[in-house]
């Protein structure tokens, strides 16, 4: 069951699968991604060997959102060496990859079952043609790694990095076409300073619905709660999906900031023929360190802990009382006292992003009401006068 109300907002921050790594036996440990934050949404289990997150040994399977299966596949030292089953987000099975030893071909489906890129395999990894067929674009990779006559000045053709750092990510380079040392350069920008070139990179229909002047006061606030980006390197890449847009790749980094540790998620959409920056969200390691953040929400917390739903509500914006009128928040009142006293909270992560130009940030704190634990989200958007309320969500944390 949930609780109460919340006010949803568009950003431009992506908020990515986490994952979380828990320690086996033996030299192998076992990934768990999920869609959200929440870990409610399963998103991949995986195993990979120790030391090495691109190597997967074993069998990967991948759901849809809707948590229908999506993939079954098996790998041997992160080459693709079978494929057991793939389904739509229907549940209805495709067959058209088949792939014996390492042998055979791939196919990458949209959600709906129509196929997309066809990708040659020979001993897990990309070795023949490899091609886009809602834009009949072919060419020829040989042991993970595209012919030379693929990086040719040939612009009809996407260009690829030289070299791939893992079996794994020689798949996910011919599945995506993209040139990821683009995004090793948006980065590097990121780390200079230069939020103009970052922005001039980005997505067109991005930049329709944010200003520059958005977008660098954006990057400068995360910049002010994390410090100055020092360090970074790229962990991971994969195809996040293919709509009528394009190919749509996912970039993770791992950054050093002055003030903490954490990965850079960064989302790209092919246009032009070129990676489009789509849009980016920072997960730190420890969000202990991030005091601004916590005493964000801290206030709104203290507030439920005291029963004062009062002020909650008078701090609350005009755009939330719009929303919810004072009958839904007393009822929302109401059902947490019912709940019995807030005993403990703290913040479990937080996600900073864009409305009507304004900074928004949504944290997750994890609560005990009553002696049970719960998830209790608290928005805050920017005003004239401060950072004011502008959504406030509870949901058990075992909910399925």
């Amino acid at each position: 069951m949930q609780y109460g109300f919340s006010f949803i907002y568009k950003t431009i921050c992506l908020l990515s699968c986490y994952t979380f790594f828990f320690s086996c036996a033996g030299k192998e440990k076992k990934v768990v991604k999920y869609y959200d934050a929440n870990q409610k949404f399963l998103r991949a289990t995986y195993t990979v060997k120790s030391g090495n997150p691109e190597l997967i040994e074993g069998v990967y399977k991948e759901y849809y959102p809707n948590g229908r299966l999506k993939n079954e596949l098996e790998y041997k030292s992160g080459r693709l060496w079978n494929v057991v089953s793939q389904f739509d987000s229907s549940g209805n099975r495709l067959t058209q990859s088949r792939i014996s030893n390492g042998k055979g071909m791939f196919v990458v489906y949209s959600e709906n079952g129509n196929p997309l890129v066809e990708v040659e395999m020979e001993e897990g990894l990309p070795s023949g043609e490899v091609r886009y067929l809602s834009t009949n674009r072919r060419y020829r990779w040989t042991n993970g790694l595209p012919d030379p006559d693929e990086t040719s000045n040939n612009t009809d053709l996407p260009s690829f990095e030289t070299q791939t750092s893992s079996p794994q990510d020689s798949l996910k380079a011919a599945q995506s076409g993209f040139n990821i040392s683009i995004a090793d350069a948006i980065v590097k920008d990121l780390q200079e300073g230069k939020i103009k070139d970052v922005y001039s990179k980005s997505y067109s229909k991005l930049k329709e619905v944010q200003s520059y002047s958005q977008f660098e006061k954006y990057w400068n606030f995360l910049t002010k709660i994390y410090g100055r980006l020092k360090s970074y390197k790229r962990i991971s890449y994969q195809l996040s999906g293919m709509d009528t847009a394009g190919e749509g790749l996912e970039v993770v980094y791992e950054c050093q900031f002055s003030l903490v540790k954490g990965a850079l998620y960064m989302t790209f959409i092919s246009e032009n023929a070129r990676p489009a920056l789509a849009g980016m969200m920072i997960r730190a390691e420890d969000y202990a360190p991030i005091v601004e953040i916590n005493n964000m929400g801290k206030v709104y917390m203290e507030l439920i802990k005291a029963g004062d739903y009062e002020k909650i509500y008078a701090r609350s914006s005009a755009r939330f009382k719009e929303i919810s009128p004072r009958s839904a928040f007393d009822d929302m009142s109401r059902k947490l006292k019912e709940l019995g006293m807030l005993t403990s909270f703290q913040l479990y992560q937080h996600q900073v992003g864009l409305l009507e130009g304004q900074l928004v940030v949504a944290m997750v704190y994890e609560a005990t009401f009553g002696g049970k634990e719960f998830f209790v989200e608290v928005s805050v958007g920017e005003s004239e006068s401060g950072f004011v309320l502008e959504g406030l969500n509870l949901s058990p944390q075992d909910a399925n």
